[in-house]
């Protein structure tokens, strides 16, 4: 159940409301990390909420320990769960103190779509460009992603600090040209931009099918999953080439890349494709508490080399949402309530 839970979060969409937080560069800089009043409850009680853990040291820090050993970092993945509103809470608080300490890294957002870049740029060249508007003017509502209110805080931070913001994800439409048409629908040249021309290997492969099947409640059958294993890495690469351009772009001042933890894994995601560009970079999930979970380690997933898949972890509550396998089983069942075969 622990491990369905996590890979499924993303898929609910259970909101809360949320509000902004303001103040001086100097008041956030010697402001307390935003938690102890969680918005979400599920399993607040288990006793490794609100901590990190250094995975590389093997060790438990603090939030200001934290900032400092991500200050130097010039790329960085902040992983979330996209229905959790305490997560675009404590990334909007780690950009707030990056900004603090002299970092001025561009913003990029996976829930942004390279599609929506026209508008996000239109908003971003406004007078009067605020955090409340950006949804409604980027097309927010009609993008499939939690409300924008559990995410304006990020934009807060960013605009608080004349930060670019930049858009991360591929559009709809190229997704669903790779899904029916794998990677022979880009050019050569564009496949070994992104990386795509050197395969993952055996076991990569094989641990991105079982996760798909098992992010799918173990409805779909493992050779359903190719097409969507091949828009995964698709957009994995898609991801990290935008972060890269956004450094180009915005003065080589670094970017931070606002996403799921799913594309956040160190093993073969977004910083896989990174590493393939000769570039390194830092990768903090932002989990989860189940009722279970006794060790941080029991909360990220782990490569088929049995290593950790971020490189820290920052514990909060689970938001309350409903069983996404209920709502797939529906969808899979006949009309007159067959079981899925």
């Amino acid at each position: 159940m622990t491990t369905r839970i996590v890979l499924l979060a993303t898929m609910a969409m259970t909101l809360l409301p949320l509000a902004i937080v303001s103040g001086s560069r100097e008041a956030k800089a010697k402001s307390s990390p935003p938690y102890g009043d969680w918005h979400s409850r599920l399993n607040d009680n288990n006793s490794l909420v609100g901590r990190i853990y250094d995975v590389r040291a093997r060790q438990e820090i603090k939030p200001f320990e934290l900032i400092e050993r991500l200050t130097p970092q010039k790329y960085i993945l902040l992983g979330e769960i996209h229905d959790n509103a305490d997560h675009h809470l404590l990334q909007a608080w780690i950009i707030s103190q990056l900004v603090a300490r002299h970092r001025k890294p561009a913003i990029v957002m996976e829930q942004i779509r390279s599609d929506q870049a026209g508008l996000l740029k239109l908003f971003m060249s406004g007078r009067f460009k605020t955090a409340k508007r950006m949804g409604p003017a980027i097309g927010w509502e009609n993008s499939g992603w939690p409300k924008w209110s559990i995410y304006q805080p990020i934009a807060e931070a960013a605009l608080a600090a004349g930060l670019p913001i930049r858009a991360g994800d591929s559009s709809k439409e190229m997704n669903r040209k790779i899904g029916r048409q794998g990677f022979k629908a880009l050019g050569a040249a564009e496949r070994r931009e992104l990386g795509l021309n050197h395969p993952l290997g055996r076991a990569l492969d094989e641990a991105l099918l079982n996760d798909l099947v098992a992010s799918h409640c173990n409805l779909m059958p493992r050779d359903r999953m190719g097409p969507m294993a091949l828009v995964q890495r698709y957009r994995d690469a898609h991801l990290a080439r935008a972060i890269r351009l956004a450094n180009s772009k915005d003065g080589g001042e670094g970017a931070i890349l606002i996403t799921g933890n799913g594309h956040a894994r160190t093993d073969r995601a977004v910083p896989w494709y990174l590493r393939g560009a000769g570039v390194d970079s830092t990768s903090l999930m932002i989990v989860e508490a189940t009722h279970d979970a006794q060790d941080f380690l029991d909360l990220v997933p782990h490569a088929p080399n049995g290593k950790p898949t971020a490189d820290f972890i920052w514990v909060t509550p689970g938001a309350e949402r409903e069983d996404p396998c209920e709502k797939l089983r529906k969808q899979f069942s006949g009309k007159h309530g067959k079981k899925a075969e």
